[in-house]
């Protein structure tokens, strides 16, 4: 039998060469992957060419948010800094909040949340009004609602707090066949409502959960009141530890006990 020729080792320095071309040839590769990925972004086709608004759009549209997108949509689609986006929309009237979002090849995406105006804030028609969650933002209404919507005023750190008063009274007013279309609290902490026909309603510094048993005190003697005495209502005083006094035009009743 033929003996099989023995393998002839490969040398040492032949292995080292080959790893270092292997290791050349992948370095060249990332480098070219570096390089286009590189020329993507500076290509004019990495620009912002669209834009789309969900979300809640009632007073702002894609349309509306043009002007403050103008800048944005000469940017480049992949050096955009999203958070810089978001806080100049967040600057736009009736935006509370908005997400932004790169919507691929070459877009935006903008999620609004508005305000929802509940209450004016200080003045009736003027720029500041009070949202949902009790927050003070400036906006312009022009709405058909605007004329129903209550007036709240104090302390601004206490807009949360005097909107939920509101809604409070407004709940246990209902009995009354009254509506409150103001509810202000004094730097002092001193509450006072306006109720219809501009009748005053002074609530003094008891905290909230204290109206309850006061007003519906003062419910159950209005009707009684009504009976005996036609002039309207001026003023009502429940700031009386156990009873009330009632102003009427031309009339002094209380405190009532």
């Amino acid at each position: 039998m033929s003996k099989r020729p023995e393998s002839t080792p490969i040398p040492v320095t032949l292995k080292v060469l080959d790893g270092l071309s292997r290791l050349l040839l992948w370095g060249v590769v990332v480098a070219g992957l570096g390089l286009a990925a590189q020329r993507l972004v500076q290509q004019g086709g990495s620009i912002i060419k669209r834009v789309v608004v969900e979300g809640d759009t009632r007073h702002q549209t894609a349309v509306g948010l043009r002007p403050y997108l103008q800048a944005v949509s000469q940017l480049n689609f992949w050096t955009l800094n999203l958070n810089q986006v978001a806080q100049k929309i967040s600057d736009v009237p009736w935006v509370r909040r908005v997400t932004v979002q790169r919507d691929f090849p070459a877009g935006l995406r903008l999620h609004i949340e508005e305000h929802q105006a509940v209450a004016w804030w200080a003045e009736a028609n003027g720029n500041r009004l009070v949202n949902q969650f009790g927050e003070i933002f400036e906006a312009t209404l022009d709405d058909a609602a605007a004329p129903s919507l209550p007036i709240l005023d104090g302390p601004s750190e206490r807009s949360a707090d005097i909107l939920r008063a509101y809604v409070a009274l407004s709940e246990r007013l209902k009995d009354s066949g009254m509506q409150a279309h103001a509810l202000r609290l004094s730097p002092h902490g001193s509450w006072q409502a306006t109720l219809d026909d501009q009748v005053l309603l002074a609530l003094g510094r008891d905290d909230t959960q204290a109206w309850g048993e006061k007003l519906h005190r003062m419910n159950q003697t209005l009707s009684a009141l009504r009976q005996h005495y036609d002039q309207a209502l001026r003023s009502i005083d429940l700031r009386y530890p156990n009873g009330f006094a009632v102003s009427l035009h031309g009339v002094s009743v209380g405190p009532q006990l």
